[in-house]
């Protein structure tokens, strides 16, 4: 418990100060105010904007009020000049407060407590560095307010500065529930104008809670009372600008966070002593876009900023500048400038250089400083914790101030004794390491499992990439115990945790319900409200009036979920309640001849798993892998593959060469485990989701037709899945057998109205320019003859519900989604790809109204109770997405999954719309024949490459199942 300071009885003012300041201020005693002016002259100074040269006024005015009956300006002039004082000497600043207090108290009664508010607030800046003193003081200056005005509040906004300064969450959710308390109170219309606070508090508690969506919409929310009544100054309001930046890049909007942040440098040309915020924020957007070298330099700015005008807080700013050079490798300048960051962050928050600290130890190689490092960051991190003992970690029994940092610094922790663990072959070291990992993990899928229905944070936000991270390191160490024990055990540990990498928010929606199903109604309820108000304010003319729906709906949803939370711990938390499965449950899932293969191409060494009914293997891949330079060849190989300039003989031999290379470095390794299987299952991650592995090149090729090389389609049947379990739980699903089709085809015509929907949708250049002409949609007359033929080619008996044209709308759509199970759903229209945001991908439907009914979104679609055994979308770029970490590609095949599809047949790049009809026509007269979905894919796909008039790649290698 919290002792306030006692205030010391004193005498000061009379008998030491007033000859003290006669020493220190020049000039003082020369001059003296008249008596009778003085009440007036206070007043006139508390109005003016205050300068050093106040000081010498304000004693001088002290002077006069000794040689006066005694008033309470006597003890406001003290308070005051105690204030002022503080830069100057700091000591005589909290001397003179005290005595300015004792004076009140001992001579105002009851009414003492106005005058003494400037000296609560020099006590409080005197004990900056000692946290729970300042808020004290804090404290005790709000309590000298009568009635509520822009200073009153302005005292919560320093305690919340300083909450955030000190880590102190509890403190900021205090902060925010008595803000809530007043704007909920009887005073809530007379303060009114000062609710900006409110939604301030609540800004900064959904930055530590690490909720990106909240953050925004609050941020908003305070630009806007801000305008319509000035509370802020204006580096306070450039502060929630770079608030509101951070917050877009936590959910993965770089795009849009470097555009508020240019936008508010450019109307700051005229103040550089603020430019240094914006800066500040800057170079964290360059950081998170891979620009190292420009974050540098912004952040150098920031500092020479803080350095020059003091308004950028200098722990911030060189801490972060450290961290860019990191980034960049410059290793020996980070440590430097980390040196200088450890002189200016609060000695209560060191924890964060503690834990830089650790990782340029990491990168340099030195383990064990670096556990030493994570060490001190723990220790410093938790007011209980005080082991040195380097296995040593915090407990149950200590209080938790920040779990984002916690988990960090131990997941660093772990990975610097894992490294020393492997190196030494030390079994000891490796279990201190998994159990400093696991305890990192507990912390960090517990926060994440807070955020559930906050998609966006979940998918992009640091908590979701530390717990891959966490994962990843899991799955190594468990790899070690199997290299020196040869266990199968640790085999399976090794291939569990590496399944908890992938797709949670996928795998939540496939899993077995936990939760009863009131509670589940409730919850998803609360989740479909948000994402309906995130999407009609993102689509709106008037964001401003739908961001209140946002905000009431998101607060909604965190109270559920926080009830449910705390009644069913384990089953509302993600990460226990899916039944994630290991290598040996796996096996039984897998028929003969087939093989699933997981690949991890962002290892320090990069592997793949390869499982089938009867073996199980680690397979290492070649060392000249590396994550960026694949993605860069995988980028380049599918621009060929979609070529209509491919029969050119120079982009023939690229193909080749390209094709040949990714199969050597990905497939070659894995053939000899390959000789009884015919179907690949293939779970890639990050640029591997870009890849049709059938288009692979078994060798380099430079003679014959492209209908005669070597894809590797001509030996497997492949298809795709985002995880193991994922596989696991579409294959428990009863499938649907009874040939029944949902067809639709808006077909569009060049005689339809222009589209309103696409001057209002911000989608992928590339993907919208390939879809529209004149205005509107274009025409797909070949989808028409498509579904067409789709259905003359199933049973007349079985049951077919068709729209098309301008029956093919969102609505009726929607409404047969909803309706009876249907073996096969076909969708034949443009798909829309939004690479900036991916939840706003999107199928054309046929409209004439408004604009929202245009088109059918990814987040509207994964809302959806579909029961589909093969969705097959025959739509442009419906299987390009968004990449997310730890949840794979966020395109509009996975919605489809998500709301409930067995499987999902979608395309990489935009096929002509002919093509795409004789391709499909062959997948379906191949599914009348009794083949699996899989099988009749890879028979299509060799139709079409048998014709020499069809076998560009691009006709029939984009199209991809995701299933069996």
């Amino acid at each position: 418990m919290y002792s306030p300071p006692k205030i010391r009885p004193s005498n000061y003012c009379k008998s030491i100060l007033l000859p003290i300041l006669l020493l220190v201020i020049p000039g003082f005693g020369h001059s003296q105010i008249a008596p009778e002016t003085a009440d007036q002259r206070l007043q006139e100074i508390f109005q003016e904007d205050f300068a050093g040269d106040r000081i010498t006024e304000l004693t001088e005015l002290l002077q006069t009020y000794e040689q006066l009956p005694f008033s309470k300006n006597r003890v406001t002039a003290m308070s005051r000049l105690a204030y002022e004082l503080n830069d100057d000497s700091r000591s005589l600043s909290d001397s003179l407060a005290l005595a300015a207090i004792e004076l009140a108290k001992t001579s105002l009664g009851d009414a003492h407590a106005a005058p003494t508010y400037y000296a609560y607030q020099a006590l409080a800046r005197y004990h900056w560095d000692d946290y729970p003193t300042y808020q004290f003081y804090l404290d005790q200056a709000l309590l000298t307010f009568s009635n509520y005005n822009q200073t009153y509040f302005y005292v919560y906004k320093e305690k919340l500065i300083r909450a955030m300064d000190a880590f102190d969450v509890p403190g900021i959710q205090r902060i925010n529930d008595e803000l809530g308390s007043l704007f909920n109170g009887p005073d809530s219309t007379l303060i009114a104008p000062y609710k900006v606070m409110l939604y301030d508090a609540k800004m900064t508690l959904a930055r530590f809670q690490g909720n990106g969506e909240q953050q925004i919409a609050y941020a908003r929310k305070v630009l806007q009372l801000d305008e319509e009544k000035p509370f802020y100054t204006l580096i306070d309001r450039t502060g929630v600008v770079a608030d509101l930046a951070m917050s877009y890049v936590f959910i993965g909007q770089l795009t849009a966070a470097e555009r508020v942040l240019e936008e508010t440098i450019l109307k700051l040309q005229d103040h550089p002593d603020i430019l240094g915020t914006a800066h500040l924020a800057l170079a964290v957007v360059y950081a998170e876009q891979g620009r190292h070298a420009e974050a540098v330099e912004v952040g150098k700015l920031a500092v020479e900023t803080g350095e020059r005008y003091g308004t950028v807080d200098l722990g911030s700013a060189t801490y972060n500048l450290a961290t860019h050079q990191y980034l960049l490798g410059q290793y020996s300048a980070a440590a430097e400038t980390l040196q200088k960051a450890k002189s200016y962050v609060p000695p209560s928050a060191q924890f964060v250089t503690y834990d830089l600290e650790t990782r340029i130890l990491i990168a340099q190689g030195r383990y064990l400083a670096g556990v030493h490092a994570a060490q001190a960051a723990l220790i410093n991190l938790f007011a209980t914790f005080t082991d040195t003992a380097l296995s040593a970690n915090p407990s149950a029994f200590d209080e938790v101030p920040d779990i984002s940092w916690t988990s960090q610094i131990l997941h660093h922790k772990a990975y610097c004794q894992a490294k020393i663990g492997e190196d030494r072959q030390d079994p000891n070291m490796l279990r201190s390491a998994q159990a400093t990992n696991q305890l990192a993990l507990a912390f960090a899928t517990d926060s994440y499992s807070n955020l559930q229905g906050f998609e966006l944070t979940q998918y992009h936000g640091k908590q979701n990439l530390l717990i891959n991270y966490s994962f990843q390191l899991e799955t190594s160490i468990a790899l070690n115990f199997y290299q020196l024990t040869s266990e199968p055990a640790y085999f399976d540990a090794a291939f569990l945790a590496f399944e908890k990498q992938k797709s949670v928010g996928l795998l939540q929606t496939m899993a077995p319900p936990q939760l009863p199903p009131v509670e589940l109604e409730r919850l998803d309820n609360a989740k479909r409200s948000l994402v309906t108000a995130q999407r009609v304010a993102a689509l709106s003319d008037s964001p401003e009036q739908e961001e209140a729906k946002v905000i009431a709906a998101g607060e909604v949803l965190t109270t559920i979920v926080q009830d449910l939370r705390a009644r069913y711990p384990m089953q509302s938390n993600h990460y226990f309640s899916i039944p994630y499965v290991n290598a040996t449950a796996l096996q039984a899932y897998l028929p003969a001849g087939t093989a699933l293969i997981s690949y991890d191409i962002i290892a320090d060494e990069p592997y793949a798993f390869l499982i089938t009914g009867q073996r199980k293997q680690r397979i290492p891949l070649p060392q000249i892998i590396d994550a960026e330079t694949l993605g860069a060849t995988i980028k380049q190989y599918t621009q060929l593959l979609r070529s209509p300039l491919l029969k050119q003989r120079a982009k023939q031999e690229q193909l080749s060469s390209l094709g040949a290379e990714l199969y050597k470095q990905l497939m070659v390794p894995l053939r000899p485990a390959l000789q009884d299987i015919d179907h690949l299952i293939i779970i890639g991650e990050r640029s591997l989701r870009n890849l049709p592995f059938e288009a692979l090149l078994t060798q380099p090729t430079k003679e014959g037709e492209l209908s005669e090389w070597p894809f590797l389609i001509r030996d497997y049947r492949i298809s795709y899945q985002y995880s193991a379990t994922a596989y696991v739980l579409t294959q428990q699903k009863a499938p649907i057998t009874n040939q029944s089709l949902l067809a639709f085809a808006p077909v569009f015509t060049a005689d339809q109205q222009p589209s309103t929907t696409l001057r209002t949708s911000d989608f992928a250049t590339d993907s919208l320019s390939r879809s529209i002409a004149d205005g509107q949609f274009s025409p797909l007359p070949a989808s028409r003859d498509e579904v067409l033929a789709i259905v003359e080619s199933l049973p007349a008996s079985s049951r077919k519900a068709v729209l098309l044209e301008e029956e093919a709308t969102k609505a009726a759509l929607l409404t047969l989604l909803n309706g009876p199970a249907y073996q096969y759903v076909h969708i034949a229209t443009h798909g829309l790809a939004n690479l900036n945001e991916a939840r706003r991908s999107a199928l054309a439907c046929y409209t004439e109204q408004e604009a929202n009914e245009g088109l059918l979104y990814l987040d509207e679609i994964q809302l959806q109770v579909l029961k589909a055994d093969l969705v097959v979308l025959s739509s442009c770029d419906s299987g390009l997405g968004r990449f997310a970490g730890g949840e794979g590609m966020l395109a509009l095949n996975r919605a489809f999954l998500y709301a409930g599809a067995r499987n999902v047949v979608s395309s990489l790049w935009k096929v002509s719309d002919e093509q795409t009809k004789n391709f499909m026509l062959h997948f379906y007269e191949a599914l009348a024949t009794g083949q699996s979905y899989s099988a009749a894919l890879q028979t299509a796909k060799l139709q079409m490459l048998a014709s020499p008039s069809t076998s560009l790649p691009r006709y029939w290698s984009a199209f991809m199942l995701m299933g069996r």
